[in-house]
């Protein structure tokens, strides 16, 4: 049997959407902010919306996305920014 070629692209056309809701972004924030401390490591951070909330409570934060397009963006997005440490 012959594997289909699976779309790996990921355009994240809804990210804009979620970024724009800030009740929405709090209602995350509030779930997970007792356990950020120290180092943290996001996989997927899209256009790094939630960093802003992260910075609060941590020395280093690690970025891991593997969409191009989202990781230039984070590139440009966080260059000053010394302790977000962009991977793809």
């Amino acid at each position: 049997m012959k594997k289909k070629n699976i779309k790996t692209f990921y355009d994240g056309w809804e990210l804009d959407f979620f970024d724009d809701s800030k009740n929405f972004r709090n209602y995350q924030y509030k779930l997970v902010q007792n356990f950020l401390k120290g180092r943290i490591a996001e996989v997927g951070p899209g256009n790094g919306a939630n960093l802003y909330f992260y910075s609060k409570h941590s020395k280093r934060i690690d970025l891991y996305e593997p969409e191009k397009k989202l990781y230039i963006n984070l590139k440009k997005k966080f260059k000053k920014k010394k302790k977000i440490k962009k991977n793809s």
